[in-house]
């Protein structure tokens, strides 16, 4: 069962610019990687992939911490690309006192 997350600001899925050349509104591929141990990674250990799962923009920075450290586990390709947008995600919403990213099974 897949995760992925969207990043929500007043309501509407945001899209963001990939290094790719595309847009994407969506992080996800990185499932291998949880569960996380919470010590270490606080905020994604609230990660359930058989539950929606919210992030307030106040934990955002935090979250973005913890995607980069947790960079250095993952896989070239899909893996890595869907931590990236996930940081990219957590960076883009940190400013938006009314944004959160919303992770749910695919």
């Amino acid at each position: 069962m897949g995760v992925s997350a969207k990043l929500i600001v007043r309501g509407q899925a945001v899209s963001l610019a990939d290094p790719s050349g595309v847009d994407f509104n969506a992080a996800g591929d990185f499932d291998r990687l949880l569960p996380v141990p919470a010590k270490t990674f606080p905020i994604l250990a609230r990660i359930d992939p058989y539950r929606d799962t919210a992030v307030l923009s106040v934990d955002m920075p935090a979250l973005a911490s913890e995607v980069a450290l947790l960079l250095q586990q993952a896989k070239q390709g899909p893996e890595r690309h869907g931590l990236l947008r996930l940081r990219a995600l957590a960076l883009a919403g940190r400013a938006e006192p009314d944004a959160f990213l919303r992770f749910s099974e695919d």
